[in-house]
């Protein structure tokens, strides 16, 4: 899983603690919150948005390159 090593990278966890969090599957992901925000703020940054109205969900932001 490539991009789990990359978003790992991004994060500065190891790509096993990537790995997990993906294994939770629809349930809520368990890992320290401190990874867990790690992660956020590096999907964050790649342009996904999290959503919550009207249901649960994630959106990719378009960003223009210049």
């Amino acid at each position: 899983m490539r991009w789990a090593r990359q978003l790992a990278k991004g994060a500065k966890l190891d790509p096993s603690a990537v790995n997990r969090m993906e294994g939770a599957g629809a349930k809520p992901v368990r890992g320290h919150a401190d990874n867990v925000e790690r992660v956020v703020d590096v999907l964050r940054r790649a342009g996904v948005e999290f959503v919550h109205e009207p249901t649960r969900g994630v959106r990719l932001i378009r960003k223009d390159k210049r």
